[in-house]
């Protein structure tokens, strides 16, 4: 079983879904766990329960669609932890209807979450990790269901998918 002592991850999407469970399995193994995700009440629920396994757990209310709370969310954690040995892009949103009545304002939302802000926290962490030397993401696939295969009722689910990233030598695995 691999162990996480002393290591710090930073969860998005952290108030429900897998996110908890997620958190809490790892709390088990020793890690603290920086908590994102738009519910603060969520957020904290989790985080009590993260502290009764004896884990330090940090909360941060944040909208990913927004760039600038996502450059203070790593700020943040980097301040509280002084690292990130794990990034687990987790948060992701579903937006459901026929692809040809949902809003654009609605498209560019889910886009922003769900591959923007991966791709975005990702580089945002990986100049520490680079320069430690360790470090560790995960990224949560989600998929498009094209509305050409089911005609008027295709669902967008999210645009990210796999995240695979070409590091200089010394950089993290």
């Amino acid at each position: 079983m691999v162990q996480f002592k002393g290591m710090v991850v930073l969860l998005t999407g952290g108030s429900r879904g897998i996110g908890p469970i997620v958190s809490e399995a790892l709390a088990k193994r020793g890690a603290n766990i920086a908590l994102a995700a738009r519910s603060k009440s969520g957020l904290q629920d989790v985080a009590s329960r993260l502290g009764e396994l004896g884990t330090k757990a940090f909360v941060m209310p944040i909208d990913l669609s927004q760039s600038s709370q996502r450059e203070k969310l790593v700020a943040d954690v980097l301040k509280e932890f002084g690292k990130i040995d794990v990034l687990i892009n987790n948060a992701g949103l579903e937006t459901e209807g026929a692809y040809v009545e949902l809003s654009w304002p609605s498209i560019r939302e889910t886009i922003e979450v769900n591959l923007i802000a991966p791709m975005a926290l990702t580089r945002l962490v990986l100049p520490e990790m680079l320069e430690r030397k360790s470090g560790h993401i995960v990224c949560r696939a989600y998929t498009w269901e094209s509305a050409l295969s089911r005609p008027g009722r295709g669902h967008l689910r999210g645009m990210s998918g796999r995240t695979d990233h070409s590091l200089p030598d010394g950089g993290t695995e």
